[in-house]
């Protein structure tokens, strides 16, 4: 069942995307999905990945494949979350490349901030992705105890950059999508434009979130199945943090 996810099972194909949301235990949800059109971008996995310090657990992207084509290593393997296990619900950040670990310094440097301003400090030194001709953009979000963002940089017709921020709502069993691409599976995929869209986030538990949201990117009849993977985690009011992968052709892996 994908109902409150037609936003999602709409696009053909997102690119990269994230969701923030609530559930109905008042938990925060953060999903993280990868869907690919290259064999290197399709044939990636979500890892969890040890850190030098205890204190924040990340999950990157591999490849499957060892001996794959990696042309475009420095875009296609990155940390997709991050998230503190130390100090209760200190934040969460997510985004589709290296700006990542920015998201996670703007977010451990001061906590008085605003979700929307950590991410706009964050985005500071970073552009849209150098991948011509799709220059996909880069799209990241993060939590704190005071609220959560979403934020966006793509590429304008005169190769400038036009970064976009949105403070998120805080609503039971609700959440918010943003994608780096419309949904459309042109030869050049058009940028995600307008503001985040509207879904549900009604699962309690994390791995049911998780496939739920990985079921709603299955192909149509007759296309090609572009699923790479989904991370999610929630975190707990109190901060008790929970995650699950799911990764192309496995079954759910709790963290």
């Amino acid at each position: 069942m994908t109902d409150g996810l037609e936003a999602l099972t709409a696009m053909e194909y997102p690119g990269r995307f994230i969701i923030i949301g609530t559930t109905p235990a008042e938990d925060t949800a953060v999903f993280y999905g990868m869907t690919g059109r290259r064999p290197s971008s399709r044939g990636r996995k979500f890892v969890p990945v040890p850190l030098p310090t205890e204190e924040i657990t990340a999950i990157e992207t591999e490849y499957l494949d060892p001996n794959v084509e990696q042309s475009l290593r420095e875009l296609q393997l990155y940390p997709a979350m991050s998230y503190d296990t130390s100090r209760p619900s200190d934040f969460v950040a997510v985004s589709n490349g290296h700006q990542t670990g920015s998201v996670v310094a703007a977010a451990r440097f001061d906590g008085r901030r605003s979700a929307c301003d950590i991410l706009i400090s964050a985005h500071e030194r970073w552009d849209f992705e150098p991948d011509p001709p799709f220059f996909t953009s880069r799209i990241s979000g993060v939590v704190i105890p005071t609220g959560a963002a979403m934020g966006i940089i793509k590429r304008c017709q005169d190769g400038t950059s036009d970064k976009w921020y949105f403070e998120l709502p805080r609503e039971i069993g609700k959440g918010k999508l943003l994608a780096t691409y419309d949904g459309k599976n042109d030869n050049v995929p058009l940028a995600f434009g307008g503001e985040p869209r509207d879904v549900e986030t009604p699962w309690l538990n994390v791995g049911d979130g998780v496939r739920h949201v990985y079921d709603a990117l299955a192909p149509k009849e007759g296309m090609d199945d572009l699923r790479a993977g989904v991370i999610g985690v929630y975190r707990t009011q109190s901060g008790l943090t929970r995650a699950a992968i799911l990764n192309r052709g496995t079954d759910i892996q709790y963290i």
